[in-house]
């Protein structure tokens, strides 16, 4: 298992890894060679052979061997995070990073400065100029440290203030204020609903029935409102007039946090938490494990849970690292088999699972939510051919509605979009 996720990594970074073999081989030889020709340098002073032409030699390799050692930061840094910083912190790295190069590159001046001095004026004896070169090099170690910390410093202090903006930012008062509902079947009507961003215009006079029990997916394209009618449907944004209704509450007076323990709700990109498989499917609860394993074969994980040896106690590392992004997705539909909530939202769940294992789990998740309401947003316009019910998007407005068969045959724009996307 660890040495298929490295080839998967290797194939990921191959560029990356091969700059930073061939950077790091050349930083090393020149580093050897550095030393080596020192001691060259040395020798002949000492026997008075000393010419500027090893001089300069020897300084060029010295400078050649801090950019490379630069340049090799690039990749060696990419490797360990395989992910971009912000803005902000790359910029400060490259600085910090910078910083490091010219430093060391004065540093080197300085010791080709007093070899000079020393060959041309003949006022020091090589052992006086070797003592120089590592007062030098001793004067540069602590000058380097106090950057790397002062570089966190300055790092850890962006990234506490982000946290504590984020624990001072204002709650929503409907988390803990508003009617809690002991049931709700998920009958969601929108009435007359408008809303904006900024002084753009989502929805105007917008209506919506979705019926309890029933599949239903938002289809059209990017940018046409199926991401925000279900971001107002759950509660994370408000209209700005009109209403939405679940199952006759008027969700403005809900309480919301009783109002989510109902709904089940899977982004394109799932949680996955730096615990164990069995950790990720129920968290603290106490499930018989042949429960655990028949929900993993139920959506096509049946390989990937015969390769693990420590089964479902398996660690799968910060963010699923040890995952592809379709078996990440696929676990997280796993998690369904054990959720009691009522109405079902996918956001682009499955867009990273292959078509036929799609196809294939999509059916025993649909099987398993029978009686429950569903709503999907989709782009991949065949893993919803079974749903009761397509509402295609354009330009805030609900321009077309159906059955998949009843609206490819029957109505132009959703026949176009359908064909778009299996393009």
């Amino acid at each position: 298992m660890v040495v298929k996720h490295l080839v998967k990594i290797a194939g990921r970074y191959k560029k990356l890894i091969s700059a930073y073999l061939i950077i790091g081989m050349t930083y090393t030889f020149l580093q050897n060679f550095g030393a080596y020709y020192f001691q060259q340098v040395v020798d002949n002073f000492t026997g008075g052979t000393l010419t500027v032409v090893s001089i300069t030699i020897y300084g060029s390799v010295l400078i050649l061997q801090y950019i490379m050692g630069y340049l090799w930061n690039y990749p060696d840094q990419k490797l360990q995070f395989c992910v971009s910083l912000a803005l902000k912190i790359e910029a400060l790295r490259k600085v910090h990073e910078a910083f490091f190069t010219i430093f060391a590159i004065l540093i080197g001046f300085v010791k080709i400065g007093i070899i000079l001095y020393g060959w041309a004026a003949n006022a020091l004896t090589i052992g006086q100029i070797v003592a120089l070169i590592a007062l030098v090099d001793n004067a540069y170690t602590p000058i380097a440290i106090f950057n790397v910390e002062y570089v966190d410093y300055k790092l850890n202090k962006i990234a506490f203030a982000r946290y504590t903006e984020f624990l001072d930012s204002k709650e929503d008062d409907r988390l803990s204020q508003g009617k809690a509902v002991p049931c709700l079947e998920g009958n969601i009507v929108c009435s007359n609903m408008g809303f904006c961003y900024d002084e753009r215009v989502i929805f105007n006079d917008f209506n919506l029935h979705i019926q309890k029990g029933k599949t239903v997916a938002f289809v059209g394209e990017s940018g046409s409102g199926k991401s925000t009618a279900v971001k107002l449907i759950v509660g994370l944004l408000q209209p700005n007039r009109g209403q939405i209704t679940v199952d006759g509450f008027d969700l403005k007076k809900i309480n919301l946090n009783n109002y989510y323990e109902h709904i089940a709700y899977l982004p394109q990109e799932p949680s996955i938490f730096n615990g164990s498989l069995r950790e990720n499917l129920v968290f603290d609860r106490a499930i018989d494990d042949d429960a655990l394993i028949k929900a993993l074969e139920k959506v096509g994980l049946e390989n990937l849970y015969s390769k693990l040896e420590n089964g479902l106690d398996t660690q799968l590392g910060e963010k699923g690292v040890s995952l592809s992004g379709g078996e990440r997705q696929q676990l997280a539909l796993a998690r369904l088999w054990f959720s009691n909530a009522s109405t079902i939202i996918f956001d682009e769940a499955t867009s990273a699972i292959d078509n036929l294992t799609e196809e294939a789990v999509m059916k025993n998740v649909i099987a398993l939510l029978a009686g429950k309401t569903v709503i999907a947003i989709a782009h991949r316009l065949d893993s919803v051919k079974s749903f009761d019910d397509l509402v295609v998007f354009q330009d805030g407005h609900i321009v077309e509605r159906g059955k998949f068969v009843d609206l490819i045959d029957n109505h132009k724009y959703f026949y176009e979009l359908y064909h778009r996307s299996l393009a």
